[in-house]
């Protein structure tokens, strides 16, 4: 018997697979802010960094748009596809693909009627062939858990108050490869 790798994104994008549409995307122009109409899109609970993500889960989540292969109608320059929640989500993961991303405290996610407040619950890091996690409980303490040094215990890692992003990128050898954010 070998090793099999698993995706820890993968099973979060099917556990959290919806039928229901539950985001907009709109084609909008770069140069005269022309705005197409809006469309039904696939953005779902489970959110994967592409090549624009360049900072932080904050700027992430208020930057989703994508370039777009459409010219717009009026004066004929590049657009890009804008893609917004149709409603706050209670929960969103965000799926670090690898990039190296600073992890927010806060994200606030916008719709075209408000704006909510979501807050890191935890990560999960990978690292020797294996994943762990940090949740971060309401009151805010981190506790760490890793199932083959710890067993059914977590380690307590002190308060999200007094941790910086990238004292979340990593815990020990570990890399964060998933962020979950959820309103209280």
């Amino acid at each position: 018997m070998g090793k099999v790798g698993a995706s820890v994104a993968d099973l979060a994008h099917e556990i959290l697979r919806t039928k229901k549409t539950i985001a907009l995307s709109q084609h909008i122009c770069s140069n005269c802010n022309f705005a197409g109409p809006e469309e039904d899109n696939t953005l779902g609970y489970v959110l994967s960094a592409g090549q624009s993500v360049i900072n932080s889960t904050s700027q992430w989540i208020n930057a989703l748009e994508y370039p777009s292969e459409q010219s717009c109608p009026e004066c004929l320059c590049e657009m890009v596809k804008v893609v917004y929640h149709k409603a706050a989500p209670k929960l969103v993961i965000m799926d670090y693909c690898g990039r190296n991303i600073k992890t927010s405290h806060k994200l606030m996610i916008g719709t075209n009627e408000d704006h909510v407040l979501l807050d890191l619950k935890g990560l999960v890091y990978l690292g020797d062939d294996h994943f762990t996690s940090c949740r971060i409980s309401p009151n805010g303490n981190v506790w760490h858990h890793d199932g083959i040094a710890t067993g059914q215990r977590c380690e307590a890692h002190g308060s999200i108050k007094a941790m910086s992003a990238e004292n979340l990128r990593t815990c020990g050898n570990w890399v964060a490869v998933l962020a979950v954010y959820a309103q209280k």
